[in-house]
């Protein structure tokens, strides 16, 4: 059987460090002043500026979800676990690519970046208070940008990726194939008990 991950190959470089954020765009400023009676449907924004709601739209024209029937990936097994020379646990799961990335808990945005393993938002869990980062999400749907903002349990962040030259994968370097990779500075169980 082969498993896919990056092994640990990941280590940041290129990142900025844990003491900056990154500074959201003009289109993010832009949505984030927008009233929530003129959000669009399925604006990704549009749960926490109108006051939450039950289901979220996953992506425009796919419907809503009930937020029970996302993939619990802290649950899912690991394909590899090591610790980067930057101090971070490195653990990768198996994450089919395209699967909805949501939060465990209400978790704060503290920094985010395109790089060349893909979208990469880094969290505060408000419940745990460790800080950890989502890899190998499809850039094309940063779904987290607010820094400063928390977004709550069961908000997708984004999409898993690993398998395309966007998230790391198909030749590039960064990634195996198809699987979600977190890092965190406690270890990954201790960030995410059972």
């Amino acid at each position: 059987m082969f498993l896919a991950g990056c092994g640990g190959q990941i280590d940041n470089a290129g990142a900025p460090n844990d003491n900056q954020v990154s500074e959201p765009t003009a289109v993010d400023v832009a949505t984030s002043a927008q009233p929530a009676s003129e959000l669009e449907p399925g604006d990704d924004s549009a749960a926490l500026e109108s006051g939450g709601v039950e289901t979220l739209a996953l992506d425009p024209g796919d419907g809503t979800f009930a937020v029970d029937a996302l993939l619990a990936w802290w649950h899912s097994r690991w394909t590899w676990d090591s610790w980067t020379r930057s101090g971070w646990d490195d653990t990768d799961l198996a994450v089919s690519a395209g699967t909805a990335i949501q939060l465990r808990h209400a978790s704060r945005l503290v920094g985010y970046g395109t790089y060349a393993w893909g979208y990469m938002p880094t969290f505060v869990d408000t419940v745990t208070g460790h800080k950890f980062k989502l890899l190998h999400l499809k850039p094309q749907y940063e779904r987290a940008t607010r820094i400063g903002n928390v977004y709550p349990a069961g908000y997708v962040v984004g999409y898993s990726g690993g398998n395309t030259w966007d998230t790391g994968g198909a030749g590039r370097g960064y990634s195996t194939g198809a699987h979600l990779c977190v890092q965190t500075l406690v270890g990954f169980r201790r960030a995410f008990p059972w």
